[in-house]
């Protein structure tokens, strides 16, 4: 899918605006999906889909009606890339209100990308306002890398990132997790590898543990706006603690 716009859609069970089930590769850049529905991924929902890309795409406006995923729902993710993209404004009644990966099997990245006012509004299941990790197996990462996840909102907990228990990594590398809001872990929850020497900064560090030492505090980024690349931006003001 290529330089596609794609909205107004709905999908039933999973994929509002796009479905892959049991595919072996998918590849969708410079495209916007915007506005559909659906049960679960109100903009995208893979199902054991396999080496898929997301490049330089939009996902915005979408909403899981009565499940996960506003934006982006995989279940059973084997080889995810998401890069130059910007997930923002979806919405989800439960789990991750932008993105919600229950099951990496194999490696997930999420590369200079945005991740931004995205909401999952359940007051009892909203987990995840911004990124929900459902499961990461043995010898598996969730990579965060160079990617900006803020204005978040949670219903319950882990407004920006909620990271499950699995014996695989979350991992964040020059990354910002700040400015979301959450009853609890307003920002982040769980446990994070981090790389000495290549700092990350997450606003609200109470409830999350990392192997190094992050930034914390405000983070002093601008609205999101268009930048000069190929999707909104936030972009680090005069002064910012992030550059």
């Amino acid at each position: 899918i290529e330089n596609s716009r794609i909205s107004g859609n709905y999908g039933g069970f999973v994929g509002g605006g796009v479905a892959s089930l049991y595919a072996d590769q998918l590849r969708i850049a410079g495209s916007t999906i915007v506005d559909n529905t659906a049960y679960n991924g109100g903009g995208v929902g893979l199902y054991v889909a396999v080496d898929v890309s997301i490049h330089e795409t939009t996902i915005s406006g979408n909403e899981a009606i009565d499940a996960q995923g506003g934006g982006i729902f995989s279940y059973v993710a084997l080889d995810l890339e998401i890069t130059n993209s910007t997930i923002s404004g979806n919405s989800s009644l439960n789990e991750g209100g932008g993105i919600a990966i229950y099951g990496i099997y194999g490696q997930t990245y999420l590369r200079n990308s945005t991740v931004s006012g995205n909401q999952s509004t359940d007051p009892l299941a909203g987990y995840g306002g911004g990124i929900y990790l459902g499961y990461v197996s043995e010898g598996s990462d969730f990579v965060a890398e160079f990617a900006t996840i803020t204005g978040n909102t949670a219903g319950t907990a882990g407004g920006g990132i909620y990271g499950y228990l699995g014996p695989g990594s979350d991992v964040l590398l020059s990354s910002v997790v700040a400015d979301n809001n959450a009853p609890a872990g307003p920002d982040a929850i769980g446990s994070f590898d981090t790389v000495e020497n290549n700092t990350s900064f997450v606003g609200d560090t109470t409830t999350a543990t990392f192997s190094y030492t992050v930034l914390s505090g405000d983070p002093m980024i601008g609205p999101l706006a268009d930048n000069g690349g190929p999707t909104l931006t936030h972009q680090p003001l005069t002064r910012s603690p992030v550059l």
